[in-house]
């Protein structure tokens, strides 16, 4: 080589090297990504965040870890209703995870694990996406990750529901498909890790993410062919690994897995094509698409037998099937005009990028096709995994379709943008997030249990309590961390607190909780160990007086309430003859007045919501835990 064949190329690596990203603009992305999360879990923590709910059963699961009642599934799944029979999500990986946090903090340290998870979520998904595509499709990945954490909100950034606690992995899953694509062979095992805790925690992914964790899989099979079996050597060991805790469960427990599998098309109803199409288009075509509002106000598809139109279930805010068949067909044009310019620019990772979000809308829209539907009808919990896949779609589209110049600057603008409107406090209207306002009632219940004196084990009644209240795992949570020894005697409790806790004939007294009025009479042969009052003895006077004085009140469906009506007859409004007396006494108009679904005269609107609010708090905040002997053992 001559002496200016040498300069030549030494001044173009010069050249390459001083127009190449610093290195630290990825890991400045992530940080900023994280800031969110951060901040929402410092001021959770400062607030004196709880596990209540479900949460609560994380919880308790996670101190279990490495203990005699170590949790070798995850917790009790919405799907045995559609089953016809009792089953638990997948596996304790979640569990696993949450432990040292747990046991070290209580529910501060779950908040911090939660926090952990997300963090690390956004640092593999930079990482990943660098190593493929460099800054520039790290850049644009984090800023969906900052979209997805601002369309959740800052409560469920630390909040270890499992519908919401593996949005920010299954994220990661999707950016891993990118890099197993673009032919990174690290990327298959993580991706089998993380694809197991998303299953493993949440039941609606078990066909979803081993499908796109076998499109890497064959993107690499064939690039390298021969060259891939390390690789998937490898990955199959990892798998292993993350399963082996449901595999033990399958051969000496409950057969959880069999459960399962054995369970897949037991429900004669699935949402089918025509509701799956509105679904679909409700996050990915039409306004408010992926973005908050459409989060915090996500469909319900009603039970079975719901009120149809035109042969379709009448779901409240969807667009109908000929708006959404458009919109998805928009979608389905942009994303094809976006590969075809990425191919004219031989743009390979743009190319790359938009193929795998399409190939995941696709797969999603299936999973959605196929979602049984049971007696409880559908949430939006159980398909979040649009959210994400549609922020992925929007920013594949985006960076295909941006000019090269605009190559770091947009992508990285975005993350900060995002970010920056993610900080502000936004509340959860979803699972246990939604109980806030009983924290402080749990603090003043804890005090009152640090004196109780009761003869253990305590037999834990869960009879008689209503579906999904906040209280029962934050009693239970009470009393391990007091080192009360309770034992439960309904399956449904056992599948979700594992079997060391199942009652064996040995308790001598059983504690229980009331809400409510029932909380404020004390039952012939019990003791009231815990008593905290909603409203004070005054404001139950005048709650009485309202009581009276709306009694003939002349109350109405309102909009809202009208198309909520359309998606699910509401009580009182079925007749032509309404009973807002009995509704009054019942407690319905309080639960009416503030889910904002009715009317009222505006001379008598102060009266109501007054009387609304103190019926709330009288009968969802006042509780108290009575003790009572078993059959004279006591």
């Amino acid at each position: 080589m001559s002496g200016t064949e040498t300069l030549m190329g030494d001044r173009t690596r010069v050249r390459l090297a001083a127009e190449a990203p610093p290195r630290w603009i990825v890991p400045l992305a992530v940080a900023v990504a994280a800031l969110p999360i951060v901040v929402a879990t410092v001021r959770a923590l400062a607030d004196g965040w709880l596990a209540v709910g479900d949460n609560a059963n994380m919880l308790i699961r996670a101190n279990d870890v490495l203990t005699s009642n170590h949790p070798l599934l995850g917790t009790w799944s919405s799907a045995s209703i559609a089953i016809g029979e009792d089953v638990n999500h997948p596996g304790p990986l979640l569990f696993d995870v949450l432990a040292i946090p747990a046991k070290l903090g209580g529910s501060g340290g779950v908040a911090v694990g939660v926090a952990l998870l997300g963090i690390v979520s956004l640092a593999g998904i930079g990482w990943f996406a660098a190593r493929v595509g460099g800054p520039r499709l790290a850049c644009w990945c984090l800023a969906g990750a900052a979209a997805l954490e601002w369309t959740m909100g800052s409560e469920l950034l630390h909040d270890p529901w499992n519908p919401h606690v593996v949005l920010l992995p299954f994220l990661l899953v999707l950016v891993l498909v990118v890099a197993m694509v673009r032919g990174d062979r690290l990327a298959l095992p993580v991706a089998i890790g993380v694809a197991s805790l998303v299953v493993q925690t949440h039941l609606t992914y078990a066909v979803l993410a081993p499908a796109l964790c076998g499109v890497g899989l064959l993107a690499l099979a064939h690039r390298y062919r021969r060259d891939a079996m390390r690789t998937i050597v490898v990955a199959v060991v990892v798998g292993c690994l993350c399963w082996v805790q449901p595999l033990i469960d399958q051969v000496a427990g409950e057969g959880n897995l069999a459960a399962l599998a054995g369970g897949v098309g037991a429900s004669d109803d699935s949402v089918g094509a025509a509701l799956g199409t509105r679904l679909v288009a409700d996050v990915f075509g039409t306004p408010p698409w992926w973005a908050r509002p459409s989060f915090e106000e996500a469909f319900r598809v009603p039970p079975l037998q719901p009120t149809h139109v035109d042969g379709e279930p009448n779901v409240a805010g969807l667009p109908s099937g000929a708006v959404a068949a458009l919109t998805l067909a928009a979608v389905a044009g942009a994303t094809l005009g976006a590969l075809l310019l990425a191919r004219r620019r031989r743009d390979g990772l743009a190319t790359s990028f938009v193929a795998v979000a399409a190939v995941a809308t696709v797969f999603v829209g299936f999973a959605v096709v196929t979602q049984p539907l049971s007696t409880i009808g559908i949430t939006g919990h159980q398909l979040r995994y649009l959210w994400p896949t549609a922020i992925l779609l929007t920013v594949a589209l985006a960076m295909a379709l941006a000019p090269r110049r605009w190559t770091l600057a947009v992508p990285g603008a975005l993350v900060a943008l995002v970010s920056v409107l993610a900080l502000p406090a936004s509340g959860a209207t979803a699972g246990p997030a939604n109980d806030s306002d009983v924290f402080p009632i749990i603090r003043s219940i804890g005090q009152q249990l640090d004196d109780l004196d009761v003869r253990e084990p305590l037999l834990y009644d869960t009879r008689n309590v209503r579906f999904a209240e906040p209280w029962t795992p934050a009693m239970m949570v009470l009393l391990t961390e007091r080192g009360i020894d309770f034992q439960i005697d309904e399956e449904f409790w056992g599948r979700q607190l594992g079997d060391g806790r199942k009652a064996d004939g040995t308790a001598r007294e059983r504690i229980y909780l009331r809400e409510g009025e029932e909380a404020e009479v004390v039952p012939e042969g019990a003791r009231r160990v815990v008593y905290v009052q909603g409203i004070t003895d005054a404001e139950a006077s005048e709650l009485r007086r309202l009581m009276r004085d709306i009694a003939d009140l002349d109350v109405s469906l309102n909009e809202a309430g009208r198309a909520a009506h359309a998606r699910e007859p509401l009580p009182y409004f079925r007749d032509d003859v309404v009973d807002v007396a009995d509704m009054v006494e019942t407690g319905w108009l309080s639960v009416f007045v503030n889910a904002g679904v009715v009317a009222v005269p505006d001379a008598d609107r102060e009266d109501v919501e007054r009387y609304a609010d103190l019926w709330y708090r009288r009968n969802r905040l006042t509780i108290a835990l009575f003790v009572e002997p078993i059959d004279g053992r006591g």
